[in-house]
């Protein structure tokens, strides 16, 4: 079963299948050796920094990220602790955008952290799926609506304020 795909600014595609993590490379699926910590926290989706770093975000250890060589968890994060992932993004400025099963998202931008929650307006749920939009603006795809984040502002689309009928489990831009 397939978990999760990437493709990385280098056109790698990334795949997270059967507990395995494998690269597609000169037309065949390359296995990438991880450690256990990796290969058990049911890997839900992965994107990589400007740095080429692995960032994981898995159901549950909630987000590491991965070097090729050691695994960092993200412990002593109060918003991210063994906080289950389920989404996690890489945005043009090199931002890392990671949604959360249990509602909200946290932000990893030039090595500190911040959050979004209801209180500071995103639409509650599980955050299915990430967007950046050509202006930069960020959207997420939540079980409860649609939010944007775009220069610091958040603005949410939920029934209360749109036709939206159920969860949002995919957002692709129209250009």
């Amino acid at each position: 079963q397939t978990m999760a795909l990437h493709s990385d600014r280098r056109g790698t595609l990334w795949v997270s299948a059967a507990g395995q993590i494998s690269q597609f490379v000169n037309g065949r699926f390359v296995p990438v050796v991880v450690p256990d910590i990796v290969r058990k926290s049911r890997l839900m989706a992965f994107t990589t920094d400007l740095e080429h770093n692995l960032w994981l975000c898995t159901a549950l250890k909630g987000v590491m990220t991965w070097d090729g060589k050691s695994v960092t968890t993200y412990d002593g994060e109060s918003d991210l602790a063994d906080r289950a992932c389920q989404s996690i993004y890489t945005d043009s400025q090199g931002r890392v955008w990671m949604g959360l099963l249990s509602g909200g998202v946290g932000v990893h931008d030039r090595g500190t952290f911040r959050s979004y929650g209801p209180t500071e307006g995103l639409t509650g749920g599980t955050v299915l799926s990430i967007l950046e939009d050509a202006k930069g603006a960020v959207w997420f795809g939540t079980s409860a609506g649609v939010s944007r984040i775009q220069d610091g502002r958040v603005t949410a689309v939920t029934q209360d304020n749109a036709p939206l009928k159920d969860l949002v489990p995919v957002l692709i831009e129209d250009l």
